[in-house]
């Protein structure tokens, strides 16, 4: 087998020498980035960007989720609707819950602290701001991002909702008088039959009564007829 050169400077071990040599040759080869060449690059000591991190403008992401959208079917495109609508509700409701509990702080802040300053009728005004900030939050993902989105499923709001109520709410008293009419005329009918089928009743004994009588009298009349004779 064939021997390396003692005489190397690697194998050389001075004062100057110490610190320099390798154990491994993969280490004393010179360290390029993965994915560029060697050839024809300079290097300048600044990254580049990912096209991943690349920040796009908003009308850019809005386009490209309407291309989306497009290519999605009637059934994918109401599931995500669905989706993000609910996503923003649950956004609305916890702007709401967050505003309860800092109104509920800004009202206990005073009976907790004992000397009265400015820098705590300052904290005091910025606790009493968040609340309404909650609010105004809540309002604007309502009317900014879930409307928009009801409108788009067939969701109604305001007056359109209110009128549609109105409408299923007569609907509903009118469907509720006629079945109570019906009620009451097949209770009416009911009734006119059941007296129809007594007075048939009482007339039929009458006849009956009638017709006893006239037996009777006729037998009264043969037998006093037998004993004049």
């Amino acid at each position: 087998m064939s021997r390396r050169n003692p005489l190397n400077d690697r194998y050389i071990m001075e004062k100057d020498k110490q610190g320099v040599s390798r154990k491994s040759v993969s280490n004393a080869k010179p360290k390029t980035k993965a994915g560029e060449s060697t050839i024809g690059v300079e290097d300048t000591g600044k990254k580049k960007k990912s096209s991943l991190f690349s920040r796009e403008s908003r009308a850019d992401r809005k386009a490209a989720e309407e291309e989306e959208m497009k290519t999605l079917g009637p059934r994918a495109r109401e599931k995500k609707l669905r989706s993000e609508y609910n996503r923003w509700d649950v956004w609305r409701r916890r702007c709401v819950i967050i505003s309860f509990i800092l109104m509920f702080v800004a009202l206990a802040y005073p009976f907790s602290v004992y000397e009265q300053n400015q820098t705590t009728q300052t904290i005091s005004m910025v606790l009493w701001a968040l609340p309404f900030i909650a609010i105004a939050i809540g309002i604007y993902i309502s009317y900014a991002k879930q409307r928009p989105i009801g409108r788009t499923l067939g969701m109604k709001y305001g007056r359109d909702a209110r009128e549609e109520e109105r409408e299923d709410v007569k609907k509903k008293r009118e469907k509720q008088r006629r079945d109570y009419n019906m009620k009451e005329q097949k209770v009416y009918a009911r009734v006119e039959e059941k007296e129809k089928r007594q007075q048939e009743r009482e007339e039929r004994r009458k006849a009956n009564r009638a017709a006893e009588e006239a037996r009777k009298e006729q037998f009264k009349s043969a037998g006093q007829a037998k004993n004049k004779k």
